[in-house]
């Protein structure tokens, strides 16, 4: 976001009501070879289901509750890239592609396709100020079904939309911890 952290954001558009939130309980592993991002670049991306947030406590209670995400039992939601597809220069150090890994939610895992945007920064005195070494921006953005996952109300459709769509936007770094 604006002030340099890693962030994930989501929504619901259903007939009755439309939610959005983020989570900023976000963190992970990426690993890349600045000379061919695409052929391997590595990342397991992690979001803590009690850092989301709607801007409503009691609506957030319920999503964390276990008539929905269930966070005592499924503490996170996950993202394990398998490879990058497609993958272009846009410009510079820009590359956009199709990131295809396994997203899990409420323990279940999906095969997902997601559109996503990888931006290069090599280490300089001015990254250095994020951190150490060379950064690779990670924008992705794409849908999971709550259904699919296993996630089963009777709100389902009407208050809150089977799809969710997500957004994050992270930034990991090759140094060496």
């Amino acid at each position: 976001d604006e002030r340099g952290h890693n962030q994930a954001s989501f929504s619901s558009k259903a007939p009755i009501e439309d939610i959005s939130g983020t989570a900023s309980g976000l963190g992970g592993t990426v690993s890349f070879d600045p000379a061919n991002v695409p052929g391997t670049i590595k990342a397991d991306i992690t979001v803590e289901v009690a850092s989301m947030k709607t801007g409503i406590d009691m609506r957030d209670d319920h999503m964390r509750g276990d008539k929905w995400l269930d966070a005592a039992k499924y503490p996170t939601i996950t993202f394990t890239l398998t490879k990058l597809k497609d993958a272009k220069i846009q410009k510079g150090t820009e590359l956009r592609g199709i990131a295809v890994g396994t997203f899990t939610l409420h323990g279940v895992p999906q095969t997902v396709q997601l559109p996503v945007t990888l931006t290069y920064m090599p280490a300089s005195e001015k990254t250095k100020a994020r951190a150490a070494g060379d950064l690779l921006v990670v924008r992705a953005k794409g849908k999971v079904s709550l259904t699919k996952a296993g996630v089963r109300s009777e709100l389902l459709g009407s208050k809150v939309s089977d799809e969710i769509e997500f957004e994050f936007n992270a930034v990991g770094s090759n140094a060496v911890k």
